[in-house]
C-alpha cells in the first residue's frame, strides 16, 4: 500500500513526500532493489545529485550488471562535476552499448573538462 501512496505522490510531483515513503520502506526492506532505485530517482528529481548518486552508488553495489543504475551514475556524477568517475561509469556503460552517441559525447566532454 505505501508503494501504491509513492506512485501517486509522484504522479502529483510531490517528491518530498515520496522520498520520506521510500526511505522508511528501505529501512524494512533493505535488500529490496527496485525500491532503492525508486528512491534515487526522486532523490535526482529534487536535484538532490550527491543523495541520488549515494543510493544508486548502493543499487549499483548490487548489481554491477543493471545498465540503468549505470547510465544514471555516469549522468549524475558528470551533473556535479566528479568527470573521473563520470568516465568509470560511461566507459561501463560503452562496453555494453559501444554506439550510444549521447555517451560517447559525454564521454569527450568529461575528457575535455579533466
Amino acid at each position: 500500500m505505501n508503494l501504491e501512496l509513492a506512485n501517486i505522490y509522484n504522479k502529483q510531483k510531490e517528491y518530498k513526500k515520496s522520498e520520506y515513503i521510500y526511505r522508511d520502506l528501505i529501512e524494512h526492506l533493505e535488500d529490496d532493489y527496485e525500491i532503492l532505485k525508486r528512491l534515487g530517482f526522486v532523490l535526482a528529481l529534487q536535484t538532490k545529485y550527491k543523495d541520488a548518486i549515494r543510493v544508486y552508488k548502493d543499487a549499483y553495489d548490487k548489481r554491477k550488471d543493471d545498465l540503468e543504475v549505470i547510465d544514471i551514475l555516469s549522468e549524475l556524477n558528470y551533473e556535479i562535476g566528479d568527470y573521473e568517475t563520470a568516465l568509470i561509469f560511461l566507459s561501463d556503460y560503452l562496453k555494453q552499448k559501444p554506439r550510444d552517441f549521447e555517451k560517447i559525447v559525454l564521454k569527450a566532454y568529461s575528457y575535455d573538462n579533466l
